[in-house]
């Protein structure tokens, strides 16, 4: 019996180590992917009002937004769709657009690629109303 359990322990330690390196594999993946976005400097003089979507995604994070301009301002962001795992608390990263009327903010803690992909998908919009 003692044999048995070893072996079913070992098993499930080999198990958990190659998910483990799985999940390290598609990390690296995602914040490669993430550092490929780019971003320019949007003059918030130079967007039009109106409506604007944007999408952004990367393997594990797809999101989209629907970011509100008025009177050259981030009048507010709405999250269409967040495919995100365990970043939903990347979304309150919108707040913080929109008190400081870009989409240059710090990445929610603890949900970095979450916030990251919200910020390229509000970029996005916004590019479309310059």
């Amino acid at each position: 019996m003692k044999k048995k359990t070893l072996f079913i322990i070992i098993v499930v330690l080999l198990v958990l180590g190659a998910a483990g390196a799985g999940f390290m594999v598609i990390l690296s993946q995602e914040r490669s992917r993430v550092e490929e976005f780019e971003y320019s400097l949007i003059d918030m003089q130079n967007v039009a009002d109106g409506i604007f979507e944007g999408e952004a995604s990367t393997l594990m994070v797809s999101v989209a937004v629907s970011v509100e301009v008025f009177d050259n301002a981030i009048a507010s962001i709405r999250i269409l769709q967040h495919d995100n795992g365990f970043g939903g608390r990347a979304e309150a990263i919108i707040y913080d657009m929109v008190a400081l009327n870009s989409h240059n903010v710090d990445a929610v803690s603890g949900a970095t690629i979450s916030s990251e992909v919200i910020r390229q998908a509000v970029y996005q919009a916004l590019r479309k109303g310059l």
